[in-house]
């Protein structure tokens, strides 16, 4: 299945398995639920566990985490500008990122900032990301090193020995994080060991996302001019690959893994983007 975003709407396409060309679309409204942020213009959001709370930036160097419920909120002076941010499993702290040559940790509940997590000296794009259990925060850099660090104390654990990143994505179990380079290429690594599993150089200019279907089994990755790979989790082995505009910058499987969610259209401004929904095949 895949979607086409238009305005309000969504048309819907129904070939039933991944890969498929599209069909004859039908039409869905999209009915607003709630709306965050009214009047900014939001660059980069993230959703707590719990649903009533929700954190986003506008194109500046502050984050505020909004409770919908209470309608109470907090700022957060991440300094670094368009501070990409995550929250914990567990939605007690929120990691922020961004450009500079830090990342940070905060209290959710307080606003406190918990730990500072310095990236060497090198300033970057900087894109943060929790472990599936809480314990490791990984930093990736635009123009450096990714770096692990233990969320509790703020040590650094692991640097691995690769420059240049952009998606990041921890395996369902956390012990492997799954990365995509500038340089088109995709690597997993060893958490523990912050040693290579498995590289692959996907032919893409870059790779920008890269997420992992809810049982481990299937990693996906969108880049520029390339296809959406859909690679086997234990070798890179790739098993499917997705008709794609010139630029996909998001990807998501769906919590039941059925579905991936993609984003994404032309680089320039004006040009036609879209949202496609694809059914997952079972490989």
């Amino acid at each position: 299945m895949c979607g086409k975003l238009n305005g309000a709407r969504i048309e819907v396409g129904l070939p039933s398995l991944v890969g498929r060309s599209r069909s004859k679309f039908a039409t869905l409204t999209l009915i607003p639920i709630k709306t965050v942020g009214m009047g900014k213009k939001i660059i980069h959001f993230a959703f707590s566990p719990d649903p009533n709370i929700v954190a986003y930036c506008e194109n500046g160097s502050t984050v505020e985490i909004l409770n919908s419920q209470t309608e109470k909120s907090l700022v957060l002076q991440a300094e670094n500008r368009q501070p990409r941010m995550r929250f914990s499993p567990d939605g007690s702290l929120v990691a922020t990122g961004g450009y500079g040559n830090s990342a940070k940790v905060w209290n959710v509940a307080d606003g406190a900032l918990i730990h500072t997590l310095d990236m060497g000296g090198a300033t970057g794009g900087l894109a943060v990301l929790f472990s599936p259990d809480g314990t490791t925060v990984a930093v990736g850099n635009r123009n450096s090193t990714t770096r692990l660090f233990d969320a509790k104390t703020g040590a650094l654990l692991q640097e691995l020995n690769k420059g240049s990143s952009h998606g990041l994505a921890f395996h369902p179990s956390g012990k492997t994080l799954a990365i995509g380079y500038v340089d088109g290429s995709l690597v997993l690594w060893d958490v523990s060991t912050g040693t290579v599993r498995h590289e692959v150089n996907t032919g893409a200019e870059e790779i920008y996302r890269v997420d992992w279907a809810p049982d481990g089994r299937l990693l996906a990755s969108s880049g520029l001019n390339t296809e959406i790979t859909i690679w086997n989790g234990d070798d890179l082995a790739p098993l499917q690959t997705l008709e794609s505009p010139e630029w996909v910058i998001g990807l998501k499987f769906s919590p039941d893994g059925t579905r991936l969610i993609t984003a994404g259209g032309g680089r320039q401004r004006g040009s036609p983007r879209e949202v496609r929904i694809w059914g997952v095949a079972a490989f």
